[in-house]
């Protein structure tokens, strides 16, 4: 997770991969640049949180696809 002070938003980076992007509509997914490294590889997308309205829904998002993929990781 980053923050910027210049802007009012947060950026998060999450493990795994969304597969419906639609369940997630106030939610703008991008997909990560390349890297070599494993933390590229793993987190491979992210979005910016730039609402407190979009607080529940990105809570959701993190629980279904970034703490499942976890679970499999370990």
């Amino acid at each position: 997770m980053n923050h910027r002070k210049e802007q009012g938003r947060i950026e998060v980076w999450f493990l795994g991969e969304v597969d419906d992007e639609s369940k997630y509509p106030n939610i703008s997914i991008q997909a990560r640049m390349p890297t070599s490294g494993g933390f590229g590889r793993d987190f491979g997308a992210r979005f910016f949180l730039d609402s407190p309205r979009a607080v529940p829904e990105a809570a959701r998002l993190l629980l279904n696809v970034s703490h499942a993929a976890s679970l499999e990781h370990s």
